[in-house]
């Protein structure tokens, strides 16, 4: 799993499975069985990931620190009429965060976590306040074929910036916003260089996330 954003932040989101399985305490561990042990019952919320939230290890790190159970499936869905899209605002460890947006006639391939209580109260609390929870009634098909009717997904509170098409990396994100958007006070350099600087001049960060929000376009929920 190997990347800690509350050290590396300029990682973000992290690394991603490439294959369904099973976060626990002990590490990851992809294959049904492991789904199959852990059991995707009513007691468990289905939510849609498109960011950090999709790295096993990145909420490993979050449930740890918490003190609730690190035990999470990870299954992949295709979600209907949902893209990825990025947040305008700079985080407050100086990365663009990545958002749900609705786009009709889209059909993404995204990660589902099952979450319990206690564990969806711990990402509801390092969500707040540049994210809400809401829940879509929409159906979405697992890998398995096995169609659920719901799932909850994190909404950027602060709308999204236009026309910034998905990316894995900061790199990409900040290419776009340099060639396409007006944010005078966005620093030059690499990713590690400009998430550093955000994550540790909060008046720099703030400039920017004004600016940013400044451009933002609602996401369509």
């Amino acid at each position: 799993m190997g990347v800690d954003l509350t050290v590396t932040p300029w990682l973000y989101p992290g690394r991603w499975p490439t294959r369904s399985g099973t976060l626990t305490s002990e590490g990851w561990f992809p294959g049904d069985l492991a789904l199959a042990e852990v059991g995707l019952d009513g007691g468990r919320r289905p939510v849609v990931a498109v960011g950090s939230n999709a790295s096993p290890g990145v909420m490993q790190i979050k449930l740890r620190q918490h003190g609730v159970s690190e035990t999470v499936p990870f299954v992949r869905a295709c979600v209907p009429d949902v893209g990825t899209a990025f947040t305008a605002h700079v985080s407050p460890r100086g990365y663009i965060a990545a958002a749900p947006v609705r786009r009709a006639g889209a059909e993404a391939s995204m990660w589902v976590s099952f979450l319990d209580d206690d564990q969806l109260a711990v990402i509801d609390e390092t969500e707040v306040p540049n994210y809400t929870r809401e829940h879509v009634p929409d159906p979405l098909t697992l890998f398995t074929g096995e169609v659920l009717h719901g799932y909850d997904v994190y909404r950027s509170a602060w709308g999204l910036i236009p026309e910034l098409p998905f990316a894995r990396r900061q790199h990409a994100v900040l290419t776009h916003l340099r060639s396409r958007c007006v944010v005078p006070s966005l620093p030059e350099g690499d990713a590690e260089t400009v998430v550093r600087a955000m994550w540790t001049d909060r008046d720099l960060a703030d400039r920017v996330s004004g600016e940013l929000h400044a451009l933002a376009v609602v996401d369509g929920y």
